[in-house]
Protein backbone atom coordinates (compact mmCIF):
# COMPACT_ATOMS: atom_id res chain seq x y z
CA UNK A 1 0.00 0.00 0.00
CA UNK A 2 2.84 2.25 0.80
CA UNK A 3 4.44 1.73 -2.35
CA UNK A 4 0.79 2.15 -4.05
CA UNK A 5 0.91 5.66 -2.48
CA UNK A 6 4.40 6.40 -3.98
CA UNK A 7 3.35 5.50 -7.06
CA UNK A 8 0.47 7.76 -7.02
CA UNK A 9 2.18 10.60 -5.81
CA UNK A 10 3.69 12.06 -9.22
CA UNK A 11 0.42 11.71 -10.60
CA UNK A 12 -1.64 13.71 -8.37
CA UNK A 13 1.16 16.18 -8.52
CA UNK A 14 1.23 16.51 -12.12
CA UNK A 15 -2.71 16.52 -11.77
CA UNK A 16 -2.53 19.47 -9.03
CA UNK A 17 -0.20 21.41 -11.19
CA UNK A 18 -2.15 20.56 -14.29
CA UNK A 19 -5.53 22.95 -12.97
CA UNK A 20 -3.63 26.20 -12.52
CA UNK A 21 -2.17 26.26 -16.39
CA UNK A 22 -5.35 25.36 -17.80
CA UNK A 23 -6.92 28.23 -16.06
CA UNK A 24 -4.15 30.55 -16.84
CA UNK A 25 -4.71 29.88 -20.94
CA UNK A 26 -8.74 30.00 -20.56
CA UNK A 27 -7.99 33.65 -18.64
CA UNK A 28 -5.79 34.26 -21.78
CA UNK A 29 -7.82 33.98 -24.51
CA UNK A 30 -10.86 35.86 -22.78
CA UNK A 31 -8.68 38.61 -22.55
CA UNK A 32 -7.22 38.18 -26.57
CA UNK A 33 -11.35 37.57 -27.22
CA UNK A 34 -12.14 40.69 -25.25
CA UNK A 35 -8.79 42.88 -26.89
CA UNK A 36 -10.64 41.61 -30.54
CA UNK A 37 -13.77 42.31 -29.35
CA UNK A 38 -12.51 46.49 -28.54
CA UNK A 39 -10.18 46.42 -31.68
CA UNK A 40 -13.21 45.62 -33.83
CA UNK A 41 -15.68 47.80 -32.23
CA UNK A 42 -12.85 50.73 -32.57
CA UNK A 43 -12.84 49.97 -36.11
CA UNK A 44 -16.55 49.61 -36.40
CA UNK A 45 -17.06 52.89 -34.43
CA UNK A 46 -17.21 55.45 -37.23
CA UNK A 47 -19.89 53.19 -39.01
CA UNK A 48 -21.78 52.74 -35.92
CA UNK A 49 -22.32 56.70 -35.72
CA UNK A 50 -22.78 57.53 -38.99
CA UNK A 51 -25.90 54.75 -39.28
CA UNK A 52 -27.02 54.56 -36.03
CA UNK A 53 -29.49 57.07 -34.38
CA UNK A 54 -26.13 58.92 -32.65
CA UNK A 55 -26.06 60.82 -35.65
CA UNK A 56 -29.09 62.37 -35.17
CA UNK A 57 -28.51 63.21 -31.23
CA UNK A 58 -24.58 64.54 -31.76
CA UNK A 59 -26.78 67.10 -34.51
CA UNK A 60 -29.21 67.92 -32.37
CA UNK A 61 -26.87 68.42 -29.30
CA UNK A 62 -24.34 70.45 -31.48
CA UNK A 63 -27.39 72.66 -32.76
CA UNK A 64 -29.23 73.21 -29.69
CA UNK A 65 -29.08 76.98 -29.65
CA UNK A 66 -30.05 77.29 -33.15
CA UNK A 67 -33.63 78.24 -34.36
CA UNK A 68 -34.24 75.86 -36.58
CA UNK A 69 -33.85 72.13 -37.68
CA UNK A 70 -30.53 70.78 -38.62
CA UNK A 71 -30.91 67.10 -40.93
CA UNK A 72 -28.35 65.10 -42.90
CA UNK A 73 -29.44 62.27 -45.47
CA UNK A 74 -26.38 60.49 -45.19
CA UNK A 75 -22.02 60.30 -43.77
CA UNK A 76 -19.44 58.06 -44.71
CA UNK A 77 -16.92 57.79 -41.49
CA UNK A 78 -13.86 55.54 -42.21
CA UNK A 79 -10.58 55.77 -39.88
CA UNK A 80 -8.60 55.85 -43.14
CA UNK A 81 -11.34 57.24 -45.96
CA UNK A 82 -12.23 61.26 -46.15
CA UNK A 83 -15.51 62.36 -44.11
CA UNK A 84 -18.19 62.45 -46.76
CA UNK A 85 -21.49 64.05 -45.70
CA UNK A 86 -24.23 64.27 -48.26
CA UNK A 87 -28.03 66.07 -48.37
CA UNK A 88 -27.06 68.56 -45.17
CA UNK A 89 -30.56 70.71 -45.00
CA UNK A 90 -31.12 73.75 -42.92
CA UNK A 91 -35.09 74.59 -42.10
CA UNK A 92 -35.91 78.12 -40.06
CA UNK A 93 -38.83 78.12 -37.22
CA UNK A 94 -41.40 77.89 -39.96
CA UNK A 95 -39.86 75.25 -41.43
CA UNK A 96 -38.35 76.81 -44.63
CA UNK A 97 -35.24 75.69 -45.96
CA UNK A 98 -32.82 78.17 -45.65
CA UNK A 99 -29.61 76.36 -46.79
CA UNK A 100 -28.60 72.91 -47.99
CA UNK A 101 -25.45 70.78 -49.41
CA UNK A 102 -25.92 68.13 -51.56
CA UNK A 103 -22.21 67.12 -50.68
CA UNK A 104 -19.49 67.95 -48.58
CA UNK A 105 -16.45 65.62 -48.14
CA UNK A 106 -12.95 66.47 -46.33
CA UNK A 107 -9.40 65.63 -48.01
CA UNK A 108 -8.05 63.99 -45.22
CA UNK A 109 -8.96 60.89 -43.45
CA UNK A 110 -10.90 60.80 -39.90
CA UNK A 111 -7.50 59.36 -38.73
CA UNK A 112 -5.22 61.94 -40.32
CA UNK A 113 -7.56 64.77 -38.90
CA UNK A 114 -7.60 63.21 -35.11
CA UNK A 115 -3.75 62.70 -35.37
CA UNK A 116 -3.14 66.36 -36.10
CA UNK A 117 -5.81 67.87 -35.03
CA UNK A 118 -3.96 71.58 -35.49
CA UNK A 119 -4.46 70.77 -39.03
CA UNK A 120 -7.75 69.95 -40.42
CA UNK A 121 -7.24 69.94 -43.99
CA UNK A 122 -8.97 70.98 -46.63
CA UNK A 123 -12.93 70.63 -47.33
CA UNK A 124 -15.02 70.61 -50.40
CA UNK A 125 -18.88 71.75 -50.63
CA UNK A 126 -20.03 71.45 -53.90
CA UNK A 127 -23.62 73.18 -54.54
CA UNK A 128 -24.98 74.54 -51.69
CA UNK A 129 -27.45 76.73 -51.45
CA UNK A 130 -28.88 80.18 -49.79
CA UNK A 131 -32.05 81.58 -49.46
CA UNK A 132 -31.53 84.85 -47.81
CA UNK A 133 -34.80 86.63 -47.01
CA UNK A 134 -34.00 90.11 -46.11
CA UNK A 135 -36.15 92.97 -43.94
CA UNK A 136 -35.53 96.70 -42.83
CA UNK A 137 -34.67 95.22 -39.11
CA UNK A 138 -33.17 91.60 -39.94
CA UNK A 139 -33.25 89.32 -42.09
CA UNK A 140 -34.62 84.90 -42.01
CA UNK A 141 -30.59 83.99 -41.34
CA UNK A 142 -30.06 86.34 -38.47
CA UNK A 143 -33.39 84.97 -37.11
CA UNK A 144 -32.07 81.54 -37.43
CA UNK A 145 -28.62 82.01 -35.69
CA UNK A 146 -29.81 84.68 -33.09
CA UNK A 147 -28.76 82.73 -29.94
CA UNK A 148 -25.06 82.66 -31.49
CA UNK A 149 -25.14 86.09 -32.32
CA UNK A 150 -26.39 87.16 -28.78
CA UNK A 151 -23.61 88.66 -26.45
CA UNK A 152 -23.44 86.46 -23.59
CA UNK A 153 -21.06 86.41 -20.64
CA UNK A 154 -18.74 83.85 -20.66
CA UNK A 155 -15.27 83.13 -20.53
CA UNK A 156 -13.42 83.96 -23.68
CA UNK A 157 -12.32 81.44 -25.87
CA UNK A 158 -8.48 80.29 -25.69
CA UNK A 159 -7.59 82.35 -28.86
CA UNK A 160 -4.02 80.90 -28.83
CA UNK A 161 -5.54 77.41 -29.32
CA UNK A 162 -8.00 78.69 -31.72
CA UNK A 163 -5.13 80.45 -33.81
CA UNK A 164 -3.34 77.52 -34.09
CA UNK A 165 -6.06 75.30 -36.23
CA UNK A 166 -5.34 75.53 -39.93
CA UNK A 167 -7.76 74.93 -42.63
CA UNK A 168 -8.85 75.06 -46.26
CA UNK A 169 -12.25 75.72 -47.52
CA UNK A 170 -13.47 75.62 -50.89
CA UNK A 171 -17.06 75.90 -52.00
CA UNK A 172 -18.14 74.91 -55.92
CA UNK A 173 -20.98 75.98 -57.81
CA UNK A 174 -23.06 77.71 -54.98
CA UNK A 175 -26.27 79.79 -55.57
CA UNK A 176 -27.63 82.06 -53.55
CA UNK A 177 -31.36 83.83 -53.98
CA UNK A 178 -31.41 87.30 -52.24
CA UNK A 179 -35.48 88.27 -51.54
CA UNK A 180 -36.62 91.71 -50.37
CA UNK A 181 -39.27 91.06 -48.33
CA UNK A 182 -41.08 94.93 -48.37
CA UNK A 183 -40.46 95.05 -51.92
CA UNK A 184 -41.31 91.31 -53.54
CA UNK A 185 -37.87 91.51 -55.74
CA UNK A 186 -35.35 88.37 -55.65
CA UNK A 187 -32.10 88.27 -57.30
CA UNK A 188 -29.95 85.15 -58.37
CA UNK A 189 -26.57 85.18 -57.57
CA UNK A 190 -25.16 82.05 -59.53
CA UNK A 191 -21.97 80.11 -59.82
CA UNK A 192 -20.70 81.16 -56.50
CA UNK A 193 -17.22 80.41 -55.63
CA UNK A 194 -14.78 80.38 -52.71
CA UNK A 195 -11.44 79.50 -51.87
CA UNK A 196 -10.22 80.13 -47.94
CA UNK A 197 -6.73 79.06 -47.23
CA UNK A 198 -6.02 79.46 -43.48
CA UNK A 199 -3.16 76.49 -43.55
CA UNK A 200 -1.08 78.42 -40.78
CA UNK A 201 -3.53 79.12 -38.51
CA UNK A 202 -5.34 82.68 -38.03
CA UNK A 203 -2.01 84.09 -37.53
CA UNK A 204 -0.27 82.93 -40.46
CA UNK A 205 -0.65 83.43 -43.97
CA UNK A 206 -4.41 84.09 -45.10
CA UNK A 207 -5.84 83.90 -48.57
CA UNK A 208 -9.32 84.24 -50.07
CA UNK A 209 -11.26 84.49 -53.48
CA UNK A 210 -14.68 84.60 -54.64
CA UNK A 211 -16.09 84.70 -58.16
CA UNK A 212 -20.12 84.83 -58.52
CA UNK A 213 -22.19 85.65 -61.87
CA UNK A 214 -25.30 87.56 -61.54
CA UNK A 215 -28.10 86.21 -64.37
CA UNK A 216 -29.76 88.90 -66.14
CA UNK A 217 -31.44 88.75 -69.42
CA UNK A 218 -30.35 92.54 -70.62
CA UNK A 219 -27.40 92.96 -68.59
CA UNK A 220 -25.71 90.31 -66.34
CA UNK A 221 -23.25 90.99 -63.74
CA UNK A 222 -20.40 89.91 -62.12
CA UNK A 223 -18.15 89.76 -58.91
CA UNK A 224 -14.84 88.88 -58.38
CA UNK A 225 -12.80 89.55 -55.26
CA UNK A 226 -9.60 88.32 -54.11
CA UNK A 227 -7.46 88.97 -50.56
CA UNK A 228 -4.11 87.73 -49.31
CA UNK A 229 -2.33 88.54 -45.64
CA UNK A 230 0.47 87.57 -44.31
CA UNK A 231 2.11 88.73 -41.01
CA UNK A 232 0.22 91.84 -40.81
CA UNK A 233 0.42 92.79 -44.36
CA UNK A 234 -2.21 92.36 -46.79
CA UNK A 235 -3.76 93.22 -50.30
CA UNK A 236 -7.29 93.14 -51.83
CA UNK A 237 -8.65 93.65 -55.21
CA UNK A 238 -12.50 93.90 -55.75
CA UNK A 239 -13.88 93.80 -59.08
CA UNK A 240 -17.66 94.11 -59.81
CA UNK A 241 -19.44 94.84 -62.95
CA UNK A 242 -23.33 96.23 -63.33
CA UNK A 243 -24.43 94.92 -59.70
CA UNK A 244 -27.94 96.00 -59.00
CA UNK A 245 -28.03 98.29 -56.16
CA UNK A 246 -31.61 97.66 -55.46
CA UNK A 247 -30.67 94.84 -53.89
CA UNK A 248 -28.56 96.27 -50.96
CA UNK A 249 -31.87 98.89 -50.04
CA UNK A 250 -33.11 96.50 -47.07
CA UNK A 251 -29.43 97.09 -45.78
CA UNK A 252 -29.76 100.34 -46.39
CA UNK A 253 -33.04 100.95 -44.79
CA UNK A 254 -31.14 99.10 -41.37
CA UNK A 255 -29.38 103.05 -41.58
CA UNK A 256 -32.53 104.81 -42.44
CA UNK A 257 -35.84 103.07 -42.66
CA UNK A 258 -37.83 103.92 -45.23
CA UNK A 259 -34.94 104.38 -48.50
CA UNK A 260 -35.39 103.05 -51.60
CA UNK A 261 -32.21 102.29 -53.81
CA UNK A 262 -32.33 101.32 -57.36
CA UNK A 263 -29.66 101.81 -60.06
CA UNK A 264 -26.19 99.55 -61.11
CA UNK A 265 -23.17 99.83 -59.98
CA UNK A 266 -19.70 98.72 -61.40
CA UNK A 267 -16.39 99.22 -59.46
CA UNK A 268 -12.82 98.21 -58.94
CA UNK A 269 -11.13 98.81 -55.87
CA UNK A 270 -7.15 97.76 -54.55
CA UNK A 271 -5.87 98.03 -51.28
CA UNK A 272 -3.04 97.28 -49.78
CA UNK A 273 -2.17 97.60 -45.82
CA UNK A 274 0.54 96.79 -43.71
CA UNK A 275 3.45 97.81 -45.06
CA UNK A 276 6.05 100.22 -43.59
CA UNK A 277 7.69 101.67 -47.17
CA UNK A 278 6.64 105.18 -48.12
CA UNK A 279 3.09 104.59 -50.01
CA UNK A 280 2.87 101.30 -48.90
CA UNK A 281 -0.63 101.50 -47.00
CA UNK A 282 -2.84 102.84 -49.91
CA UNK A 283 -6.40 103.08 -51.58
CA UNK A 284 -7.67 103.10 -55.05
CA UNK A 285 -10.85 102.94 -55.96
CA UNK A 286 -12.81 103.23 -59.08
CA UNK A 287 -16.78 103.47 -58.96
CA UNK A 288 -19.53 103.99 -62.07
CA UNK A 289 -23.03 103.91 -61.28
CA UNK A 290 -26.12 104.35 -63.78
CA UNK A 291 -29.62 104.89 -63.45
CA UNK A 292 -29.17 106.01 -59.96
CA UNK A 293 -32.18 106.67 -57.74
CA UNK A 294 -32.08 107.23 -54.15
CA UNK A 295 -35.07 108.38 -51.92
CA UNK A 296 -35.16 108.38 -47.82
CA UNK A 297 -37.30 110.50 -45.38
CA UNK A 298 -34.80 113.06 -44.74
CA UNK A 299 -34.95 114.27 -48.11
CA UNK A 300 -38.86 114.03 -47.59
CA UNK A 301 -40.64 114.18 -51.23
CA UNK A 302 -37.53 114.99 -53.14
CA UNK A 303 -36.08 111.65 -54.88
CA UNK A 304 -32.36 112.06 -56.12
CA UNK A 305 -32.14 110.46 -59.11
CA UNK A 306 -28.70 110.63 -61.51
CA UNK A 307 -28.27 109.49 -65.08
CA UNK A 308 -24.64 108.35 -64.57
CA UNK A 309 -21.95 109.26 -61.68
CA UNK A 310 -18.21 108.60 -61.84
CA UNK A 311 -16.28 108.87 -59.10
CA UNK A 312 -11.86 108.43 -58.53
CA UNK A 313 -10.07 108.25 -55.27
CA UNK A 314 -6.15 107.58 -54.43
CA UNK A 315 -5.23 107.55 -50.59
CA UNK A 316 -2.09 106.67 -49.08
CA UNK A 317 -1.65 107.05 -45.32
CA UNK A 318 0.59 106.67 -42.67
CA UNK A 319 -0.27 106.26 -38.77
CA UNK A 320 0.27 110.17 -38.36
CA UNK A 321 -0.63 110.99 -41.79
CA UNK A 322 -3.80 110.95 -44.58
CA UNK A 323 -2.72 111.89 -48.10
CA UNK A 324 -5.46 111.72 -49.91
CA UNK A 325 -4.03 112.64 -53.92
CA UNK A 326 -6.64 112.82 -55.99
CA UNK A 327 -10.32 111.92 -55.24
CA UNK A 328 -13.18 113.51 -58.29
CA UNK A 329 -16.58 112.71 -58.67
CA UNK A 330 -18.84 113.65 -62.21
CA UNK A 331 -21.97 113.69 -61.79
CA UNK A 332 -25.47 115.02 -63.60
CA UNK A 333 -25.19 117.98 -61.01
CA UNK A 334 -21.38 118.48 -61.41
CA UNK A 335 -17.84 117.55 -61.00
CA UNK A 336 -16.01 117.99 -57.79
CA UNK A 337 -12.60 117.54 -57.19
CA UNK A 338 -10.21 117.38 -53.85
CA UNK A 339 -7.04 116.74 -52.87
CA UNK A 340 -5.24 117.27 -49.52
CA UNK A 341 -3.39 115.80 -46.50
CA UNK A 342 -5.45 115.08 -43.17
CA UNK A 343 -2.79 114.65 -39.88
CA UNK A 344 -4.32 112.12 -37.47
CA UNK A 345 -1.36 112.85 -35.07
CA UNK A 346 -2.20 116.07 -33.43
CA UNK A 347 -3.22 115.86 -29.54
CA UNK A 348 -6.59 117.59 -30.27
CA UNK A 349 -7.30 115.02 -33.13
CA UNK A 350 -8.82 115.85 -36.37
CA UNK A 351 -9.57 119.84 -36.32
CA UNK A 352 -10.74 122.46 -38.43
CA UNK A 353 -7.80 124.91 -37.58
CA UNK A 354 -5.28 121.32 -38.35
CA UNK A 355 -6.95 120.83 -41.51
CA UNK A 356 -6.37 124.50 -42.85
CA UNK A 357 -2.71 124.39 -41.81
CA UNK A 358 -2.17 121.32 -44.23
CA UNK A 359 -1.93 121.58 -48.20
CA UNK A 360 -5.55 121.12 -49.37
CA UNK A 361 -7.00 121.94 -53.13
CA UNK A 362 -10.72 122.06 -54.11
CA UNK A 363 -12.57 122.31 -57.23
CA UNK A 364 -16.05 122.25 -57.76
CA UNK A 365 -18.72 123.03 -60.28
CA UNK A 366 -22.53 122.77 -59.75
CA UNK A 367 -25.52 122.75 -62.28
CA UNK A 368 -28.14 125.11 -59.97
CA UNK A 369 -31.11 124.26 -62.58
CA UNK A 370 -30.43 120.48 -62.04
CA UNK A 371 -29.77 120.66 -58.49
CA UNK A 372 -33.21 122.65 -57.82
CA UNK A 373 -35.07 119.95 -60.04
CA UNK A 374 -33.56 116.93 -57.78
CA UNK A 375 -34.48 118.59 -54.32
CA UNK A 376 -36.49 121.78 -54.55
CA UNK A 377 -38.27 120.79 -50.97
CA UNK A 378 -34.70 120.18 -49.27
CA UNK A 379 -33.69 123.35 -50.86
CA UNK A 380 -36.82 125.28 -49.32
CA UNK A 381 -37.81 126.83 -53.08
CA UNK A 382 -41.12 128.74 -52.45
CA UNK A 383 -44.37 127.37 -55.00
CA UNK A 384 -44.06 128.79 -58.27
CA UNK A 385 -40.11 129.60 -58.29
CA UNK A 386 -38.32 127.97 -61.09
CA UNK A 387 -34.37 128.03 -61.97
CA UNK A 388 -34.18 127.53 -65.45
CA UNK A 389 -30.16 128.21 -65.57
CA UNK A 390 -26.73 128.91 -63.34
CA UNK A 391 -23.61 127.00 -62.41
CA UNK A 392 -21.65 127.92 -59.19
CA UNK A 393 -17.75 127.32 -59.87
CA UNK A 394 -15.52 127.11 -56.40
CA UNK A 395 -11.65 126.89 -56.58
CA UNK A 396 -9.70 126.75 -52.87
CA UNK A 397 -6.22 125.85 -52.43
CA UNK A 398 -3.50 126.02 -49.90
CA UNK A 399 0.25 126.52 -50.24
CA UNK A 400 2.99 127.15 -47.80
CA UNK A 401 5.01 130.85 -48.19
CA UNK A 402 7.46 132.57 -45.98
CA UNK A 403 4.41 133.84 -43.56
CA UNK A 404 2.96 130.97 -43.66
CA UNK A 405 0.30 128.49 -45.16
CA UNK A 406 -1.63 131.14 -47.54
CA UNK A 407 -5.22 130.11 -48.75
CA UNK A 408 -6.39 131.70 -52.02
CA UNK A 409 -10.12 131.04 -53.53
CA UNK A 410 -11.97 131.98 -56.25
CA UNK A 411 -15.94 132.11 -56.42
Amino acid sequence: MAGEDIMRQPHQAAAIGYQPVKRKKRRAWRILAMLAMLAALVWLLPGIVAHSPLLGWIVRKATADLNGTVSIQSVSLGWFSPVTVSGVEVKDAEGKTVFSVPFLNSERSLAAILRDSKNLGRFYVRGPKLSLVLRDDGSNVEDLLAKYLTPKEEEPPDEESLADIGFALRIEDAGLLITDEQSGRSWQVEKLSLEIDMSEGRWGAISAKVSAELPDAQRPGKLDCEARMASGVGEATLSAADVPLAMFRALAARFEPGTTLAGRLSTSVRASWGNQTPGGNRLQADLNMESFSLTTPKLQTDQVTLDRAHGVCEVSWTPELVEIEKTTLDCDVGSFLFSGTIPLGDADGITFSSLIRRRQEFDGRLDLARLARLLPVTLRLRQGMRIDSGQVRLTASSRPEAQGMVWHGQL
